[in-house]
């Protein structure tokens, strides 16, 4: 997610948030709620002082790849999740009207006016 002109909070909407820091509040989004999803794959990070620097934090990140059938699955679990039916069919942007795709990322077909949040659409 990012800014159109590079300057500013961001401006979500129609989305599944987490906390809302950095961001402008929009009424369409769902925040603070879990999105309901099949596996999440949880990662955690965790920075502890060092001992000869108490006030410095040392920030070496490791990344251990994992397989794909462990990375979590991200599919919508049932329609009691929070972004079922919140999405938005179509948006115009500084006159411009995109429209949201007319298939998920399984090649399901997604509702034209209210399509689930993300990238799947819950058969």
């Amino acid at each position: 997610m990012g800014s159109a002109d590079g300057s500013g909070p961001l401006t979500p909407t129609n989305s599944v948030l987490q906390t809302t820091t950095g961001t402008t509040l929009s009424a369409t989004n769902v925040v603070g709620v879990d999105p309901g999803v099949v596996t999440p794959f949880t990662a955690t990070v965790l920075i502890e002082t060092s001992r000869t620097f108490p006030t410095f934090r040392q920030a070496v990140i490791v990344v251990q790849p994992v397989s794909l059938n462990q990375m979590g699955d991200y599919h919508l679990a049932s329609s009691a999740s929070p972004a079922s039916n919140r999405g938005a069919g179509a948006r115009t942007f500084g006159g411009i009207t995109v429209t949201a795709p007319t298939v998920d990322i399984d090649g399901n077909a997604r509702s034209t006016t209210q399509p689930d949040i993300g990238a799947d659409e819950i058969p």
